[in-house]
């Protein structure tokens, strides 16, 4: 699973919602809960969501992170 890191430091990765769909969560610095990244859309494959996310680090210059 790829995971990314933006200049503010929020964390993004693929992570399953309901129903068996797939999509982009955010984490921000200081907070525990997960969010839904709500510029991208819901898939209801795995790999659809990932390169949906892929694509978005790539145009925003997100960096790779181990976390």
């Amino acid at each position: 699973m790829n995971s990314y890191r933006n200049s503010r430091g929020w964390l993004y990765r693929v992570q399953p919602g309901l129903g068996g769909k797939w999509r982009a969560q955010v984490l921000r610095p200081g907070r525990s809960k997960w969010e839904s990244a709500p510029f991208l859309p819901w898939q209801t494959r795995r790999e659809d969501a990932e390169a949906d996310l892929i694509r978005y680090a790539k145009r925003y210059n997100l960096k790779g992170s181990s976390k």
